[in-house]
């Protein structure tokens, strides 16, 4: 088999007596991110999901004495965020395969 210009395989195993196949490229959106930027990634998803749920509390709160079935479905809701804000934060990214 040799690469042509054009990135294809050329071969002789086929039935009419050569094969064709591309030739995959690499291509800039299959590479991973680096480590910095996945780490700064998963910073800011939990910066952002910490940011929900202290404005859920604080909204939370002040509806708890308003309305406080409104006010305790926002807590409820809002309450399990920094446990899920930490678990996103450690999952590093799966690489893919080509």
């Amino acid at each position: 088999m040799r690469l042509t210009a054009g990135g294809w395989l050329v071969g002789c195993d086929g039935p009419h007596g050569q094969r064709f196949r591309r030739h995959r490229a690499p291509v800039i959106t299959d590479a991973p991110m680096s480590p910095a930027e996945e780490r700064r990634h998963r910073e800011r998803v939990y910066a952002a999901l910490m940011a929900v749920h202290l404005l859920g509390l604080l909204i939370g709160a002040v509806l708890y004495f308003q309305a406080p079935w409104a006010g305790l479905a926002i807590l409820i809701v809002t309450g399990p965020l920094p446990w899920v804000a930490v678990v996103l934060a450690n999952e590093r990214s799966r690489r893919r395969r080509p």
